[in-house]
This record gives structure tokens, sequence and C-alpha cells, in this order.
């Protein structure tokens, strides 16, 4: 039940219980009161009446003396009076204010009932309808003779007699009930005016609790509620700065230890992070790095190379978040990023990062820098993503073997002169292989590794210009592998020469070329394969 309507049960429960008692108590009192006077009324006026007939009852006589009083009784109105009896001693009715018994003899009940009265009564009886208070005074000779010789009665009627005790009664009812309804009344403008700002900091709490902490309550009093609201207020104020400090240092976090890591090792936060958390899944990994970056770096001061990588960075990072990666670490100018979702996420990132670098480019060219170019490798792999470290300093990373391979295909496009190549795990993991430009590169066995595998390069992401002339040199180029791999150098060796024709820039046909010529003058072992196995990284 809301606070209003307990307040105004409150108030209204307190008038009742004030109210009802007062009410029965001065209507009892009033009514007490009025009965004793009108009895002393009555009974004086009987007392009077029967101190006239006292002689004529005694003489029987006329009762002219007793009437004439009777009949001013009659016209004076008294309220509520209805008869007047003088009864004599025989019970026969002497004088009758209403001339309706005179002259008639009482019943012999009603003889004995007024012979066994002898002191003054009161009674009431019921007659046609009516309620009828009757006083009944004996009427002795004198004081020192109490021979009784009559009875005075007299006769009013209840409800005419008892009419101002109703009316003080009804007056005290309506008085009741009009004081009751302005107590509701004032209990219902009460509990508005005390509920109102309750309410209000009620409304306030709801919405802080929703996190608007910039929400404040106003409340014009200055009571107990009002010092409560400019309190919530301060409250409030300070929830909001220590939530604002709270956010700026998880933004601040965020940029060291990716939100991402707290979402694969289920951490609602990194105050849940602990040393050696870990978790075992399948990303795609991708690895970039800037050619020939320490040639650049040297014609450069410190300050100038932070300005480089930070202007770098800063193009090809939001292109990796936007294609559902996230940077696991900054090495120098080289990035591993991670593609927790599809493999296919990792090349329209890195086919974007290509052309983003382009521009960058045309932008470094109007500023008198030289243009810069990147390698892209990347490998699908089960891998740990963890914590590593100590308790005073810990770091979130991945481990494993994949991640040391995405390593050495990165490497491997410099060797091969090519902007981005590809594991064939991640190549058979795309949903549409064909709707990128790409070639079979080699079969390798990379330092350090037994499993060998395909890779491929990517072609998307080249100047259109460049492009067009490795998907010209495609066909010839991949004729050119399979000679190669079938061991018919001769005619390996033609592919890759019509490749360099029509694309001089291919250094990955020139590396073919200088194998075949190395197997055509040198000849090649029983356990050659095709595979090249690389000593370096």
């Amino acid at each position: 039940m809301k606070l209003r309507y307990k307040l105004i049960l409150v108030i209204g429960g307190v008038a009742i219980l004030s109210i009802l008692p007062l009410a029965y108590f001065t209507l009892k009192q009033s009514q007490k009161i009025i009965l004793e006077k009108t009895t002393d009324v009555c009974r004086n006026l009987a007392q009077n009446i029967s101190n006239i007939a006292r002689e004529e009852l005694f003489l029987d006589n006329t009762y002219e003396a007793t009437e004439s009083v009777i009949s001013k009784l009659k016209d004076s109105q008294i309220t509520g009076l209805m008869n007047v009896y003088i009864i004599n001693v025989y019970g026969k009715f002497v004088v009758d204010m209403q001339n309706i018994k005179l002259g008639q003899m009482i019943s012999k009940e009603e003889l004995k009932f007024y012979e066994s009265i002898n002191e003054p009564l009161t009674d009431t009886l019921e007659r046609s309808n009516a309620e009828i208070l009757r006083f009944s005074f004996p009427v002795y000779l004198d004081e020192e003779h109490p021979i009784r010789i009559g009875f005075a009665v007299i006769e009013f009627d209840q409800k005419i007699l008892y009419a101002p005790i109703q009316s003080i009664r009804n007056f005290i009812i309506y008085l009741s009930i009009g004081i009751f309804i302005v107590v509701i009344f004032v209990s219902i403008l009460t509990s508005i005016a005390i509920t109102r700002p309750i309410n209000a900091l009620t409304r306030g709490a709801e919405i802080i609790g929703l996190g608007n902490y910039e929400h404040r309550i106003a409340i014009p009093v200055r009571d107990e509620i009002g010092t409560l609201a400019i309190a919530f207020n301060e409250m409030t104020a300070k929830i909001q700065g220590s939530d604002k400090l709270k956010n700026d240092y998880m933004v601040a976090y965020n940029r060291f230890v990716p939100q991402e890591f707290l979402k694969f090792l289920k951490k609602d936060s990194i105050l849940d992070i602990h040393l050696g958390d870990q978790v075992q899944t399948e990303m795609t990994v991708l690895f970039s790095d800037i050619r020939s970056f320490t040639n650049l770096s040297e014609t450069m001061t410190p300050k100038e190379n932070f300005d480089f990588l930070n202007s770098y960075l800063e193009r090809v990072g939001p292109v990796i978040r936007k294609h559902n990666g996230f940077i696991d670490k900054y090495i120098g100018d080289a990035i591993m990023a991670l593609f927790p979702y599809e493999p296919e996420d990792s090349i329209k990132a890195c086919v974007e990062m290509h052309r983003v670098i382009r521009v960058y480019n045309v932008r470094r060219e109007q500023h008198g820098y030289k243009p810069i170019k990147i390698g892209v490798g990347i490998h699908t792999g089960n891998l740990m993503l963890g914590t590593i470290g100590e308790n005073q300093r810990m770091d979130g990373t991945v481990i494993a073997d994949a991640v040391n391979l995405a390593s050495r295909i990165e490497g491997l496009t410099k060797m091969y002169g090519a902007s981005t190549i590809i594991s064939e795990r991640t190549f058979f993991g795309l949903s549409d292989p064909d709707r990128y430009q790409y070639r079979l590169l080699d079969n390798v066995q990379v330092k350090g590794k037994k499993e060998v595998i395909s890779i491929f390069e990517i072609l998307d992401g080249l100047a259109e210009d460049v492009l067009e002339q490795y998907i010209n040199t495609k066909a010839d180029f991949e004729m050119g592998i399979f000679t190669y791999q079938s061991k018919e150098f001769r005619q390996a060796l033609e592919c890759f020469k019509t490749v360099l024709v029509k694309n001089p820039i291919d250094i990955a046909a020139q590396k073919y070329i200088e194998r075949c010529n190395h197997a055509i003058e040198f000849g090649i072992g029983e356990s050659w394969d095709g595979v090249e196995r690389l000593s370096s990284k």
C-alpha cells in the first residue's frame, strides 16, 4: 500500500477514534441533562397541581381551582403535554384536561397500581402507537396526616418531550461527519504534501538507478525532506563523478587490454582478471609489418619515429576493429591482430589496410615523405588466450603454434614480394574463396616447423594497374607451379619467364626462375618433393 493511503488511513483512524468517544460522551451527557431537567420540571408541575387539588379532593367540591390551573396549562401549550388527570381515592376521574375520561372510573388493576404508590412515580407506557411519560403523585391530606385522598397524574408525549435530545443527537452526528470529512480532506492534503517530495525522491532514485547520473531532484521545501533531497543530489553528484572516473579508467584499461580478452575469458571487468586465466579457442591470427622500417627509421628522430608510427597505426587500427578483429599487441612497427569469428574477416581487413596505406602514401608524398608498404601474413588455428606474467605485472596474450606460424608467414611476404600471404588453413576456411583474387604461391616448411603447408597470395588490395598485371599472369604462374611440382623444370621455366615479360615486378616468378635454373644445372636429389624448406625466419 502506498504511503499516501497509509497516512490517510492513519489520520482518518485517529479522527474516528477521537470523534466517536467524544460524540458518544457528549450525546449521553446532553441526554442525561435534558432528562434530568425535564423530569424535575414535570415533577414540580405535578407537585404544584397536587397541592392545588388537595383541598378540592378533600372536600370533593367542583374542582374549579384545579380546572382553572389545568386550563391555563393547556392554553400555555407546554411542550409534549398530553393530559392532566386528578383521580380521587375511589378511582374516579374528577379532573381531565381533555374532558375524555371525566367522571369515569379507572380499572381495578389501575386502582391497585395507584394504591401501591406511596411516593411520586415516573413511568412510561405505550398507548395508540405513542410512548407516554407518566408522572403519578399521591395526594395526601397533609404532612401530619398521611392519608391518601387522590392522585395527580400528568402525561407527556415522550417523543415530543425528548425531541431536543434527538436534535442534539442529529447535530452531533452531522457535526462528527463534517469533522471527519474535514479531517479526511486535510489528511489527503497533508499526505499529498508529504508524499509528493518522497515520490520525487523515489522517481529520482529510479532514474539514477538506470544510470542517468545527471538527473537532479528539485524539492522546494526546506524541511527534513528538502534536506534529504539536497543530500541526495550531492550524493548523486559524487556518484556521477565516480562513475565518470570509473568509465575513464575503463576506457584507459581498454586501450591496454582489449575488451575482447574479457569477453573470451568470460570476465565482467578488468577487476575480475587473475593471473593464469585462459581459454582455448580457434582464431585467425594476422601479422603485419612495414617494409624496410629499419632503414626508414634511421632517417628520423625518435620523436619523428613515434609520430610516424602513431600516424600509421591510427589508420590501420580502426580497419581491424571494423572487421571484427582486435589488436593483441604492437611490436614496434608490427601488429599482431586476432579475428575470433570468421577467417574471412581477416582477409577483408588486410585488403582494406592496403587501400588505406595507398591513400596515406598520397599524403606522405605531398609532404615530401617516402611511401611505405606493408606485408601481411595470416593463419588460422587453435590457440590459448589468457594472462601471463606475475602478480605485480601481467599481460594478456595468446600462445600457440598458430601464432608462430602466422608470424613466419608474414616473414615470407618479403621473400616472395607479396603484400598478403595466407595459409591453406585460412584459405579453405573461407566461405567463398573465389570472391577474392588469389594464386597458389608455394608449398613451404618454415623454420622450426615440421608441417608442410601450402601458402596463397591474396592479390586484392593492390593498385588497380598492378592487380591487372597479376591477374593477366595468373594462369601462366599457376601452370609454372604445376609443372615445377611435376619436376618439368624447363617447361616451368618458360611459364615463369612468360610471367616476367608481362609482369616484371613479380618477385615470386623471379624466385621460381632461379629454382628452375638451379634444378636444370645441378639436378635434384631423390628426396626432392617440391617443398621449399626455409632456414631463416
